[in-house]
């Protein structure tokens, strides 16, 4: 009998059949139908600056998607060839800040690397392009309130500091770390790195900075919560901000309430003499712990509020039961009434900053009267780390140096 699947089995084995010797390949190219490619998205170049300058919107438009708003991307085009790419990073990230993106760990690293780059004049160029970027009140207003809310930064600032993070070694050099205080921006405390390392020389070491980001009236409160930590008339002050309450403070200084208020609250846990540890002091904790654990000697340069830091960092790392015995702390301008581990400063007897803390709180004693009360470089503060502690005209900064080359011996 025939069988009944040869019919089929046939028509199967046809276009195999022609399949096989060619005969059912591919159509040829110009047989197939066009297709479609989109075209790339560009800038808007209606949105310009002053566009941009008059637009509620916080983001803006960024036409291109390229993460630039397109007043941006035009002042990108308009730069040399050669500042493209470092000032895109920098305007990124000033422009995510300001368009209410919380910080992402990419706004240090680009202004660090820009600084690297372009030297003698980063700082003017950085300030044009942060003006550019935070262009409205709405955007300065959101960039402020999202700086003071991102966790503190750590980097790498010479290049040999570069290498050791980059590859996750620990380096045989000192690290030497600083410190910033209150009321100091990216820019700022990485010109003060390069203050610092003109006073030592890369020889010293590898420098990185331990960046404490600018909070405004929320500094402020973090200096009376370290200071409580010492007690004394610290404690006293805290517990009359307690008893006046926060809706008199806020007739005082508009939009405080909230501020005082919490960090009230987070005063009213501490306990006279006991360090005060926040997440910015784990973190600094977690990056030197590894560098001490592997014998590597470290040096910490606080300035002004960095010396409560490196206070409140050293009982941490004491706590976490990590040897201190490569740890050294020089603080520059330094509100502390105790040096932790016996450290060495160098406060003056000009600086009006610290003078202005001793009617309140117990402040360790200056220790240098070389400058003059009133200082050019810092008119009535004569308090700034690179202006006047790392001044190499003045004779402060050596006594500064040979406390820190002492440290490193």
């Amino acid at each position: 009998m025939r069988s009944s699947r040869s019919p089929l089995l046939a028509l199967l084995t046809v276009p195999l059949l022609l399949l096989s010797c060619g005969a059912g390949g591919s159509l040829p190219p110009s047989a197939l139908p066009p297709t479609s490619v989109p075209a790339p998205l560009l800038p808007d170049p209606a949105y310009t600056a002053a566009v941009s300058a008059q637009d509620p919107f916080l983001p803006g438009t960024d036409h291109d998607r390229n993460g630039l708003r397109d007043d941006l991307d035009a002042l990108v085009a308009s730069l040399p060839q050669d500042r493209r790419a470092l000032a895109s990073a920098v305007l990124r990230a000033f422009g995510a800040r300001a368009g209410g993106t919380p910080e992402d760990g990419t706004t240090l690293p680009a202004v660090a690397a820009y600084r690297a780059a372009r030297a003698d004049t980063a700082d003017a160029e950085l300030l044009a392009l942060r003006r550019a970027a935070v262009n409205t009140a709405g955007r300065l207003q959101a960039y402020a309130h999202l700086q003071s809310r991102a966790n503190a930064g750590f980097v790498a600032v010479s290049p040999g500091a570069v290498v050791s993070l980059s590859v996750g070694t620990q380096s045989l050099r000192p690290a030497i770390v600083f410190m910033n205080g209150i009321f100091t921006d990216e820019q700022r405390a990485l010109g003060n790195v390069d203050a610092l390392r003109a006073l030592l020389g890369d020889a010293a070491g590898d420098y990185y900075l331990d960046y404490n980001p600018t909070d405004g009236l929320q500094d402020l409160m973090e200096v009376f919560q370290q200071k409580q930590s010492e007690g004394g008339f610290a404690a006293f002050v805290l517990g009359g901000l307690q008893s006046v309450g926060t809706a008199d403070v806020a007739t005082l200084v508009p939009q405080a309430a909230a501020i005082v208020q919490a960090g009230v609250s987070s005063l009213a846990a501490l306990k006279p003499g006991a360090p005060s540890v926040d997440a910015r002091v784990s973190l600094l904790a977690d990056r030197l712990a590894p560098m001490l654990q592997s014998g590597r000697r470290v040096l910490l340069v606080p300035h002004s509020q960095g010396n409560l830091y490196a206070n409140a960092v050293y009982a941490e790392l004491q706590r976490r039961g990590v040897s201190l015995s490569n740890l050294r702390v020089v603080g520059a301008a330094v509100p502390n009434l105790t040096l932790v581990g016996g450290n060495s400063y160098v406060t003056s007897g000009s600086d009006n900053v610290i003078n202005g803390l001793r009617l309140l709180f117990p402040v360790a004693p200056w220790n240098d009267t070389s400058l003059p009360l009133w200082q050019t470089r810092d008119p009535l503060l004569g308090h700034d780390f690179n202006t006047v502690y790392a001044n190499l005209e003045e004779p402060i900064s050596g006594v500064l140096r040979a406390k820190l080359q002492a440290a490193l011996r």
